[in-house]
C-alpha cells in the first residue's frame, strides 16, 4: 500500500465499457466510490464519471482533481521493437512507425521494456481520443495525470498467477483476447486479437491456433510436439463464465487453468 498525497480518480476504459474508482489521499486500502459501465455505445468514460460523481455527491465526498486512465487493447495500436534501442530511440521509432502506418501524426505513444529485457512493447493512441477525455474531465476541473496501456497494469499483476516459467497466458477482455507468451524471466511476446469472448468455441479456436503457431515455430521450450501450458484469465465476469464453460466442454482445454483478475484492483492500481 502506498501513500497517496492527493485524492485520485482511476478509470479503466475500453470501446464500450469503463470501470471507475475514486481514491482519497492517505493510506486507505479501498476506493471510496466505484462505478461500472458495460455495453455503452456512447462515451463509456464520460458515463462512468457521471455515475461515480453521483456516488461521491451522495456521500458528500469531495471530487478528486486528477485522474489516471488505463486504456484497454481495443482502443490501442500495439507493436514490438528490439531492446538494442534506448528508451528515447524506442519512443522515437514507435512514433515514426505508428505515424506512417496509421497516416496520423497526432498520436500519444508509449513504450515499456519487457520483463526479460529483450524487447520494447509499443503502444499508440490517437491524441484526439485523449483530448476528448481531457476535455470532458476539464468540465469538472479534473486533469489527466497519466494515460497508460491497461496491458502494463495486468502484466504487473500476472506473477502471482503463474505456476511455471513457460506458459501461454490468455487474458479475455470485452472485445478480444490478449496473448502474453511467458518464457523464463518474463513475457516475450505480447499481442491482441479481436474475437467474441462470450463464444467459448471461438475462444478455443483462437487459443488452439496460437498454440499451433508456437509449436510450428519451435517457440515452446517443451518441444515441437508439446505446446505450452495455458493460463486463461478472465478480466470480466462474462468472459470468466465463458472460460469456465470452455474448460468443461472442450476436451482439448481440460488441462488449461483459469484465474480471475479484476479490471482495477480493490487495492490501489499503481
Amino acid at each position: 500500500m502506498s501513500l497517496r498525497l492527493r485524492s485520485e480518480l482511476h478509470f479503466r476504459v475500453g470501446a464500450r465499457h469503463c470501470s471507475a474508482q475514486a481514491w482519497s489521499a492517505g493510506l486507505g486500502g479501498q476506493p471510496v466510490a466505484e462505478a461500472t459501465v458495460d455495453d455503452w455505445h456512447a462515451d463509456p468514460l464520460a458515463e462512468a464519471w457521471t455515475r461515480l460523481r453521483s456516488s461521491l455527491d451522495a456521500g458528500a465526498v469531495p471530487h478528486p482533481r486528477r485522474a489516471k486512465i488505463w486504456i484497454d487493447d481495443e482502443l490501442l495500436y500495439m507493436g514490438q521493437l528490439p531492446a538494442t534501442l534506448s528508451r528515447a530511440q524506442a519512443q522515437a521509432a514507435a512514433h515514426q512507425f505508428f505515424t506512417q502506418a496509421l497516416l496520423n501524426e497526432s498520436l500519444h505513444t508509449a513504450v515499456s521494456l519487457s520483463a526479460d529485457g529483450a524487447s520494447w512493447f509499443t503502444f499508440a493512441l490517437p491524441m484526439s481520443q485523449l483530448a476528448a477525455w481531457q476535455g470532458m474531465l476539464d468540465e469538472s476541473s479534473i486533469k489527466v495525470f497519466s494515460a497508460t496501456p491497461a496491458a502494463l497494469l495486468d502484466l504487473q499483476r500476472l506473477g502471482s498467477h503463474l505456476q511455471t516459467q513457460d506458459e501461454l497466458v490468455v487474458m479475455a477482455g470485452a472485445e478480444g483476447l490478449r496473448f502474453a507468451d511467458h518464457c523464463g524471466s518474463g513475457v516475450r511476446h505480447l499481442f491482441w486479437e479481436r474475437c467474441d469472448t462470450r463464444d467459448a468455441q471461438e475462444v478455443a479456436r483462437c487459443v488452439t491456433r496460437q498454440l499451433g503457431d508456437a509449436i510450428h515455430t519451435g517457440q515452446s521450450s517443451f518441444g515441437r510436439d508439446a505446446p505450452k501450458p495455458v493460463l486463461l484469465i478472465g478480466l470480466r465476469a462474462p468472459q470468466l463464465a465463458t472460460l469456465r464453460h470452455l474448460v468443461t466442454a472442450d476436451q482439448a482445454a481440460t488441462s488449461w487453468r483459469i484465474a480471475p483478475m479484476p479490471l482495477l484492483d480493490s487495492r490501489e492500481a499503481r
